[in-house]
């Protein structure tokens, strides 16, 4: 039986930013923290999430874009496997009407995403495909996550922008231990996993 193409076992996180630029260093700044922090844009009720989508990486080539209302989203992002976010307490949102926010117990309420597709203007975010997973601040590490980026261009880039830092930090090794053998151990040692958007030649 062939593989379905509308359901995927990963989850993206989609960076933000007004150009590519902006979005690319917001991605950078997560890989050097190893940290995706959590916001309340959006979410009712204030609640500070850290939020994915689950398209599928094979429909997304330029990125997560619904032209029909907008997209806020870049071509860049951080994937993890879906389970492993269940096991985190990451859920996906509930699709409901304002009114039906009050329903739910107070638990479970940063879930809540506005749907009204017979309301004036419509209100529609299900091509997102929400996740969330309600913290202020996501630990991940290369074992657990992916990168996303839109082409080997961009991938290049944050590559050498990261051997640019570590260069830095090899030269703090250098100073606080003196040491060529522990130098060593930190060079050219970028460990994430990157999947393009864009894998043509």
């Amino acid at each position: 039986m062939a593989a379905r193409t509308d359901i995927s076992s990963y989850l993206i996180h989609f960076t933000k930013g007004q150009k590519l630029e902006e979005a690319f260093n917001n991605l950078c700044s997560i890989i050097s923290s190893c940290t995706v922090y959590g916001s309340n844009n959006f979410i009712k009720g204030g609640s500070n999430c850290v939020c994915f989508s689950e398209a599928p990486i094979g429909c997304i080539s330029n990125g997560l874009i619904n032209n029909e209302y907008y997209s806020k989203y870049s071509p860049f992002g951080i994937m993890v496997k879906k389970d492993w976010l269940f096991y985190h307490g990451g859920r996906p949102v509930i699709y409901q009407t304002e009114e039906e926010f009050n329903l739910l117990p107070e638990g479970q309420r940063w879930r809540h995403m506005t749907y009204n597709p017979i309301s004036v203007p419509p209100v529609d975010f299900t091509w997102e495909r929400e996740w969330r997973i309600l913290t202020a601040e996501l630990s991940i590490n290369p074992a657990d996550c992916s990168i996303i980026m839109p082409n080997a261009d961009w991938a290049d880039a944050l590559i050498m922008k990261h051997r640019d830092s570590q260069e830095w930090e090899i030269q703090e090794y250098k100073t606080i231990f003196q040491d060529e053998t522990i130098v060593e151990l930190f060079r050219n040692d970028f460990q994430w996993t990157i999947y393009l958007l864009d894998d043509r030649d």
